[in-house]
């Protein structure tokens, strides 16, 4: 579907973006990589305790918004339309698995009352002590419950380096000398 180029243009644009940090932009080339030239649905997790502390987890899901938002500068969506794919990238508080996104714990702390949920679904979004978890998306439909689930560790992600997309490669293997 898409070529090589392609897919190292998007990896330009994002690693150059005034949105997100790098961790944001580091998942989403890791997401881009995964995703066999967008042919592959795919996300990643992120979870507290699990090589991330609660503030780089939340920073991450706020961070990926500015790519989309109205109020960023980058405008993902738009560009992904631009290169004909249906594929974008999105992200929601909680865990993916089998069962697909449990979001246990993003209310912590208010009132089981004030849920616009069943009883058992409040209980499981006020539940205090839940580690702070946010899902990253590469698929055709927000959230999407085919994508395969792609592990990853702290190590990996930051080993990503965002001045080499591969859009340029004569230019990013030359190293400077002493």
């Amino acid at each position: 579907m898409f070529t090589e180029r392609q897919i190292n243009a998007l990896k330009y644009v994002i690693a150059y973006s005034k949105d997100g940090n790098s961790l944001v932009k580091q998942m989403f080339w890791l997401l881009l990589d995964e995703s066999k030239l967008m042919r592959k649905e795919v996300c990643i997790t992120l979870i507290e305790g699990e090589g991330f502390s609660e503030e780089e987890v939340r920073d991450a899901g706020y961070g990926a918004s500015g790519f989309s938002s109205t109020l960023g500068s980058t405008q993902i969506d738009q560009i992904m339309i631009a290169m004909g794919t249906d594929f974008r990238f999105s992200y929601h508080y909680g865990r993916y698995g089998e069962d697909g996104l449990d979001t246990s714990g993003q209310f912590a702390g208010i009132s089981e009352e004030r849920m616009l949920a069943s009883a058992e679904d409040a209980k499981a979004l006020v539940k205090e002590g839940v580690p702070v978890a946010y899902t990253f998306w590469l698929a055709r439909d927000h959230y999407s419950r085919t994508a395969t689930l792609v592990p990853v560790v702290r190590e990996q992600l930051i080993s990503i380096d965002l001045n080499k997309s591969g859009l340029y490669p004569d230019l990013e293997n030359q190293q400077l000398e002493a």
